[in-house]
């Protein structure tokens, strides 16, 4: 780029300009990787819930028979009570492991990855700025 012609003010501008536009562009590209992870945990969740209700099936049927093996030897009620109290505690240490996994999912990382890719352009395009206003100033006339 010629810039022999280009008055201080307008590279500014142009400066300015440049900066405008690579900020818009990372905010889309930070709004496409997020729609991706959305896109993908979506899908994942979905599968996962539809496997948990196709086991949660058959954990039924096992806890009906450990139930019905355990009645051989004590009351049903208290039989019962035993594979009832032992499925609850299971799932709940299931849905807390679970919860854990879940919360940290993409958001660090994307927005990690946007900030640093914005200051290393912030820094590229100031430098492109300094070199273009030096070049303008050493070519001036009368310098």
């Amino acid at each position: 780029m010629d810039t022999s012609n280009h008055s201080l003010g307008e590279l500014f501008q142009t400066l300015t300009q440049g900066i405008s536009s690579l900020i818009s562009q990372e905010v889309e590209l930070a709004k496409l990787e997020v729609s991706h992870a959305v896109s993908r945990a979506g899908t994942g969740v979905t599968l996962l819930l539809a496997g948990a209700i196709v086991v949660g099936g058959g954990v039924l049927a096992l806890a009906v028979g450990a139930i019905l093996l355990i009645a051989l030897v004590v009351a049903q009620w208290l039989a019962a009570l035993i594979v009832g109290g032992a499925t609850v505690i299971l799932g709940l240490i299931l849905v807390l492991i679970g919860g854990q996994r879940l919360r940290g999912i993409g958001r660090p990382l994307t927005s990690a990855r946007v900030r640093k890719t914005i200051e290393a352009n912030r820094t590229k395009q100031a430098q492109r700025a300094a070199n273009q206003t030096q070049q303008t100033l050493v070519s001036a006339p009368g310098a």
